[in-house]
C-alpha cells in the first residue's frame, strides 16, 4: 500500500498460501521500474545478493540469501525478534500483527479498486507513471483504430489529425481532433500536467502529419515558455503571450480575417468543406487545417472579452472551415460557456480541484479522485463510452529535433497574420504593397499624398494610407516631441505644394498670426483657390500668446475650419497636447493622425481608439482612422520645414520710410539709445521738454525729427499729438496692448509682437498697424 503500482510490480509469488497477491494492483504491472519479489529458499537460492525489494522466507539464518538489510526471525504467533534494520535496534522484540488469507485477500481487492479511482491502474492492470514519446513511438501494442477514444468507431477514415499521445489500459492511447472533435477541452489544476499535455499532443500531431496538412497557433498566457520549444517545428505559425498585449491583441483579431480566407478559397474552389479541398485536385497552394492552442483560456478571455464571441464563431464554424480548438484551463466550470462546449466533443481532464470542474469537462466526478504524485495522468472522453484512463507521453529536446530532422528543411507555411508594421517605412514599401493590393484601380495609385503604411489585422493585409485633403477635410495631428509631427507636416507640404497654394509659417507668435489673418481674409474676400494652411507646435504658439491674442487666434482657426472646407482651404495643424480651448479641436477635423504620447488618456482625448495605445511606439508610429500606421520615412538629408510660403517671414515695416515718426516707450531711455545708433536726424526727449513749447514741438516733426516720450508724457502732450497724428506715424515700441489703445483710442487688437527681437507696433497714417524692428544699440 506504501508503493504505487506501476512504478513498482511483482516479479514473482510462491504458490498457495500467497494466490491472495495476484489480485494487487502491482501483480500486472506492465513495465515497473522496480519489482517486488517473495520466495521460499529454492525461488531465492539463485537470485543475486542485493537484488531490490526481495522477500525472502526461510527456516534459517543460513539459508537467507547475503545482502539482506532487514532480518526477522518469528517465534511465533504473538512473538518476532528484528534481527537486523538500518532503521531498529537488533534484539527488539515485538508482537506481529498477523491476518488471515481471506482478509489479504480482501485487502488486495480493495488496493486494486481505489488504484483505479486514483487513475493509478486500468481496468486491464496498471497504468505507467511515465512515458516519453520516443518510447510511444516504438511501442507495439496499439489498440485498432475504432477502440481509440480520439476515433471514434464507426465513422470513416478520412484525412485527420490522429497520433499517439500516451499510454492506457488498453495499450497506447490516440486522439484524432478531426474524427472526435473538431474541439477539444483540457482541464487541469496546476501541476496537474497541462502543459506537457499540450506539448506532446501539438509535438505528436506534427510527427504524424506534414507541415502541408496541419499548422498550430499557438497562445500561452503564463508567458509562452512552455510552448517555445515547439517554434522550431515547421507546422508552428506563431506563439502569441501575455507578454506583449499590443501584438496578443494584433494577432487574435487576425483570426476572424483567418476564416474569411478560408471561405474565400473554398468558394473559388467550389468545395464545401476541407474535406473536400483537401481531396480535389493537386493545389500549389495548399490549404492546412489550423490547431489553435490556447493554454490558461480563462486568463486570454479576461485580457480579451470580445474574443469570446470569436471563438464561438470558431467552434460553430471551424470544422468545414479546417480551424480547429484546443481550449485548456484550470476551472472549466464557468469558463468554457455552452455555446463552445457544445462543439468540443473531445474532453480531457487531468487531475481537478473539485468535483464540478470534473463534470464540467468529463460528465463525472472522475477527475477530481486522479492522483495528484502523477503528473500527466488524464481521462480522455470521445462522447462515447467511458473516459479512458490516460498517462500521457512527456516530450524531450531530442524528440522536437527528430521530428524536425525526418521533416527537413521545409518552407514554412502561410501564417494568419503579418508580421508588425516595420519601424521604418520607405517609398519602396509602400510601392511593393500597392503593386500587391488586390483589385487595385486601373487608373493608377488613389489620389492624395502619401502619409505611411497601414496594419489591418482583421483583413490580414498592410494598405497605403495617403491624405486627400479634398476628400478628408481637415487634419489635426497629434504627438508627443520627436514622435514624427514635423517630418509629416513636412511631407504633407512638400507634396500637396503642385496642387495647391501651401501656406506653411514658422511656429511663432508673428508668423502663425499673419497665416491665419490672411487665409481668414482670403475666405472673407469669396477666393475659392485651393490652399492648404500648415501650422506646426500650434499649441506651443498658443501659449506663447497673451490673454486676448490667445482667443482671438483660436476663434479665428476655429472659423477656418468651420468654413474653409466649403471654399477649397484646408488646414493642417500639429500638437503635442490638446488642453484647455484646444480640447474642441477634433471635433473640427474631419482626419485625425495620432502619434505616440505619453499616456491612454491623451490619447484617447485625440480621438484615437483606446486599444491602439502604445507609448513605446516608435517614431513615425500612430493610428490613422482606427488603425495603426507606421508614417513614410523621409530620404536621407530630405528632412525640411514644412514647404510653402510664410507670410511672417519678413522683418516688417522699414522705418526709415517715414520722415517723422511719433514714438511711445515703455522704457524711453532704452528707445532713445535705439534711435540714436539708427537714426540721423533729430532726437526729441519729450520729458525734457516744457509742454508750452508744442509749437516748436510741430516744426521739429514737420521737418523730420523724432519725438520719443512713454504714454504718460504723450498723454499731457494731447494736443501736439492730435496735430500730428494725421500725417505721422505713431511707433509702439516696448508697449503693452493697455498704452497702444490709450494713445490710439482704437479697441481692436494689434498683430503679436515676438519677444526678444526688438519688434514694434508702426500705426500708420491711413490707420493700418504693422510690425517693425527697432534694432538696439551694439
Amino acid at each position: 500500500a506504501a508503493l504505487p503500482p506501476g512504478p513498482v510490480g511483482l516479479a514473482a509469488l510462491p504458490p498457495g498460501p500467497w494466490a491472495w497477491a495476484a489480485s494487487l494492483p502491482h501483480a500486472a504491472a506492465r513495465s515497473p521500474s522496480r519489482l517486488i519479489t517473495v520466495g521460499d529458499t529454492e525461488l531465492v537460492r539463485g537470485l543475486q545478493a542485493g537484488s531490490p525489494l526481495l522477500i525472502a522466507l526461510a527456516g534459517c539464518l543460513e539459508q537467507l540469501p547475503t545482502g539482506c538489510e532487514t532480518i526477522v526471525r518469528v517465534h511465533g504467533p504473538t512473538r518476532a525478534e528484528i534481527v537486523r534494520s538500518p532503521v531498529h535496534p537488533a534484539g527488539l522484540c515485538f508482537r506481529p500483527e498477523l491476518v488471515t488469507v481471506d482478509q489479504a485477500a480482501g485487502f488486495a481487492v480493495r488496493l486494486a479498486e481505489r488504484a483505479r479511482t486514483a487513475g493509478l491502474v486500468g481496468r486491464n492492470g496498471p497504468v505507467p507513471a511515465s512515458v516519453t514519446l520516443a518510447e510511444l513511438a516504438r511501442s507495439d501494442r496499439a489498440p485498432s483504430p475504432p477502440s481509440s477514444p480520439g476515433a471514434a468507431a464507426g465513422r470513416p477514415r478520412a484525412a485527420g489529425l490522429r497520433c499517439l499521445i500516451g499510454i492506457g489500459e488498453e495499450g497506447t492511447v490516440t486522439l484524432d481532433l478531426v474524427a472526435a472533435g473538431p474541439h477539444a477541452v483540457v482541464g487541469g489544476t496546476t501541476g496537474s500536467g497541462k502543459s506537457e499535455l499540450l506539448v506532446t499532443w501539438v509535438a505528436a500531431m506534427a510527427a504524424a502529419h506534414p507541415h502541408h496538412a496541419v499548422t498550430f497557433l499557438l497562445i500561452d498566457f503564463k508567458g509562452g515558455a512552455a510552448f517555445r520549444p515547439l517554434l522550431a517545428l515547421p507546422h508552428c505559425v506563431g506563439l502569441i503571450t501575455d507578454l506583449d498585449g499590443q501584438q496578443a491583441g494584433r494577432a487574435l483579431a487576425s483570426l476572424a480575417a483567418e476564416l474569411r480566407h478560408r471561405e474565400r478559397v473554398m468558394r473559388a474552389a467550389g468545395a464545401r468543406d476541407i474535406a473536400e479541398l483537401s481531396a480535389g485536385e493537386h493545389r500549389p497552394d495548399p490549404l492546412p487545417r489550423l490547431v489553435i492552442v490556447v493554454d490558461e483560456f480563462a486568463t486570454m478571455l479576461t485580457a480579451f472579452p470580445e474574443l469570446h464571441a470569436l471563438f464561438v464563431d470558431i467552434a460553430a464554424r471551424g470544422r468545414s472551415l479546417g480551424v480547429h480548438l484546443i481550449l485548456c484551463t484550470q476551472r472549466p466550470n464557468g469558463v468554457v460557456s455552452d455555446a463552445l462546449l457544445a462543439n468540443c466533443n473531445l474532453r480531457v481532464s487531468l487531475r481537478v480541484n473539485n468535483r464540478a470542474d470534473s463534470r464540467a469537462v468529463l460528465g463525472t466526478d472522475a477527475a477530481a479522485a486522479l492522483s495528484s504524485a502523477v503528473p500527466g495522468r488524464c481521462l480522455v472522453s470521445a462522447g462515447e463510452g467511458d473516459p479512458v484512463l490516460c498517462q500521457v507521453a512527456t516530450t524531450t529536446a531530442n524528440d522536437l529535433r527528430a521530428i524536425i530532422g525526418r521533416r527537413g528543411d521545409v518552407q514554412r507555411p502561410r501564417r494568419p497574420w503579418l508580421d508588425p508594421l516595420p519601424g521604418r517605412v520607405t517609398r519602396s514599401d509602400l510601392a511593393a504593397v500597392e503593386d500587391a493590393t488586390v483589385g487595385r484601380s486601373p487608373g493608377g495609385p488613389a489620389p492624395g499624398v502619401l502619409l505611411g503604411l497601414l496594419d489591418e489585422p482583421d483583413r490580414q493585409r498592410y494598405r497605403v494610407a495617403r491624405y486627400n485633403p479634398g476628400r478628408d477635410g481637415h487634419l489635426l495631428v497629434v504627438g508627443a516631441g520627436r514622435s514624427g509631427k514635423s517630418t509629416v507636416l513636412a511631407s504633407v507640404s512638400a507634396q500637396h505644394s503642385g496642387t495647391a497654394d501651401v501656406l506653411a509659417p514658422r511656429p511663432d507668435v508673428e508668423s502663425v498670426w499673419d497665416a491665419l489673418a490672411a487665409a481668414r481674409a482670403w475666405l472673407d474676400a469669396g477666393s475659392r483657390r485651393a490652399r492648404l494652411l500648415v501650422l506646426d507646435d500650434f499649441d506651443s504658439v498658443y501659449a506663447r500668446w497673451g490673454d486676448e491674442h490667445r482667443a482671438a487666434a483660436l476663434e479665428l482657426l476655429r472659423s477656418l475650419l468651420r468654413d474653409g472646407a466649403a471654399a477649397g482651404s484646408i488646414v493642417v495643424v500639429a500638437v503635442q497636447e490638446l488642453s484647455g480651448a484646444l480640447q474642441a479641436l477634433p471635433a473640427l477635423c474631419r482626419s485625425r493622425l495620432v502619434l505616440r504620447l505619453p499616456d491612454a488618456g491623451a490619447h484617447s482625448a485625440a480621438g484615437a481608439d483606446p486599444a491602439l495605445f502604445d507609448a513605446a511606439l516608435p517614431p513615425g508610429g500612430g493610428s490613422w482612422y482606427g488603425s495603426r500606421i507606421q508614417l513614410l520615412e523621409p530620404e536621407p538629408g530630405t528632412v525640411q520645414p514644412p514647404a510653402g510660403r510664410d507670410p511672417g517671414a519678413g522683418v516688417g515695416e522699414d522705418l526709415a520710410v517715414h520722415r517723422s515718426l511719433l514714438v511711445v516707450a515703455g522704457s524711453p531711455a532704452r528707445t532713445l539709445a535705439a534711435l540714436s545708433a539708427a537714426h540721423s536726424g533729430e532726437i526729441v526727449d519729450l520729458s525734457a521738454v516744457p509742454g508750452s513749447e508744442a509749437g516748436r514741438l510741430r516744426v521739429l516733426a514737420d521737418d523730420g525729427a523724432v519725438l520719443v516720450g512713454d504714454t504718460d508724457t504723450w498723454q499731457a502732450q494731447w494736443s501736439l499729438l492730435g496735430l500730428l497724428r494725421p500725417h505721422t506715424a505713431i511707433v509702439f515700441d516696448g508697449c503693452g496692448l493697455a498704452d497702444y489703445r490709450a494713445i490710439s483710442r482704437r479697441r481692436d487688437l494689434p498683430p503679436p509682437l515676438a519677444p526678444g527681437r526688438n519688434r514694434v507696433w508702426v500705426l500708420r497714417p491711413d490707420g493700418a498697424v504693422v510690425r517693425s524692428t527697432l534694432r538696439a544699440p551694439g
